[in-house]
């Protein structure tokens, strides 16, 4: 069974440190250069759904304008 949007944020707001803590260790560095090698250095990207922010600080110390955005609350804050 399917979790609707209501529930599946609410499940990221109760659950959002042991997510962001467990996130951090499954990093993707080669999707990661991947997506940066598409990009001219400086561009802009949205990280839509950006969760606690690992990939968009990923992005931004490899010189991209980063924006984050989050339906989840705690996640922004830990972002």
């Amino acid at each position: 069974m399917s979790m609707g949007m209501d529930e599946t944020i609410e499940w990221y707001e109760k659950n959002a440190q042991e997510y962001h803590e467990k996130a951090v260790l499954m990093c993707a560095p080669e999707q990661i250069a991947a997506f940066e090698a598409l990009l001219p250095r400086g561009s802009h990207v949205l990280d839509a759904g950006c969760g606690s922010g690992r990939d968009s600080v990923t992005l931004k110390e490899s010189g991209f304008d980063v924006v984050g955005i989050d339906l989840t609350k705690s996640f922004i804050e830990i972002a």
